[in-house]
């Protein structure tokens, strides 16, 4: 037997498995750090009426603006509510309404790229359109929305998404306008294939890892965005225990109760990081061109 030509299994084996997606996502050092922190995030948010001994919005005149301690390891505010408690409580506000605004930008966003890279004569007005938007900042954008619409939670969720759709276009048209030049979408083409089907199973298909890189990143703004606006006073309204209203709410006491606003930061911070590094993460795997 020539041993030149046996060709081990097993080495052959593990290099395939070590090319995968999977098994470069799952030793991906940045999409581990940031999975854990959201797990952490989203197990404290669900087992917070478990973790918490106080609700929400219980007060207690005795315990008014009290220091991290025993009873209340996060302190209170100046109604004598728990920290801890709001801000559990306060991730299955900030997080869930995060991803209704990603989910907005991405319905309305998408389509509108789509239609633009992919027919000439749709792509002018509509990038037109998507230029005036993006002539305002972001931030700035969504406060018009929300002054519009009036204040609220429901509403700063749509301005976000609002002010977010318009990257989303111009992201999904620009790769369209590639993808359009692609041999296997002239061969579909000269083949007859309708134009919706062609966007739906050739083009739409290769956008997805882009996307979904995209929108890990753009998570950390919707989640700042909304806080912000929530800071601001024209999102989350009292007792809402949504992250940049609690950070508000200790805005006067930030030389005698700094905790009333520190602790809230800190889990904006977190998070926002959490998502900063799943996308850089998700782009290193992804990315063909890396």
């Amino acid at each position: 037997m020539n041993e030149n030509t046996a060709i081990p299994a097993e080495p052959q084996k593990a290099r395939l498995r070590e090319d995968s997606i999977p098994y470069k996502i799952l030793h991906n050092k940045s999409i581990i750090a940031g999975a854990i922190i959201l797990l952490i995030m989203l197990v404290l948010g669900i087992l917070a009426p478990v973790l918490t001994p106080y609700g929400p919005a219980e007060t207690s005149t005795a315990s008014k603006l009290m220091g991290p301690s025993g009873e209340h390891l996060f302190g209170t505010d100046e109604f004598g509510r728990d920290i801890l408690s709001r801000m559990l409580y306060g991730i299955r506000i900030t997080i869930p309404y995060s991803i209704y605004s990603l989910i907005l930008a991405i319905v309305t966003g998408v389509p509108i790229g789509l239609l633009a890279g992919y027919f000439k004569g749709l792509d002018n007005p509509l990038m037109r359109l998507m230029d005036i938007l993006m002539a305002f900042p972001g931030m700035l954008l969504a406060i018009v929305i929300v002054a519009t619409l009036g204040p609220g939670l429901g509403n700063v969720t749509i301005a976000v998404g609002l002010g977010t759709m318009p990257a989303y276009a111009r992201l999904v048209r620009g790769s369209v306008l590639s993808l359009k030049e692609q041999p296997f979408v002239e061969a579909s083409i000269s083949a007859g294939a309708k134009s919706g089907r062609i966007i739906l199973s050739h083009i739409l298909p290769n956008l997805i890892s882009t996307l979904v890189v995209y929108s890990m990143l753009e998570m950390a703004w919707v989640i700042m965005s909304i806080s912000t606006l929530s800071f601001l006073g024209i999102g989350a309204q009292a007792p809402i225990p949504e992250w940049g209203a609690l950070v508000s709410s200790g805005k006067n006491y930030i030389l005698s109760a700094p905790h009333i606003s520190t602790f809230p930061m800190i889990f904006i911070f977190a998070t926002v990081m959490a998502f900063n590094l799943l996308g850089d993460g998700l782009r290193d795997v992804l990315d063909p061109r890396l």
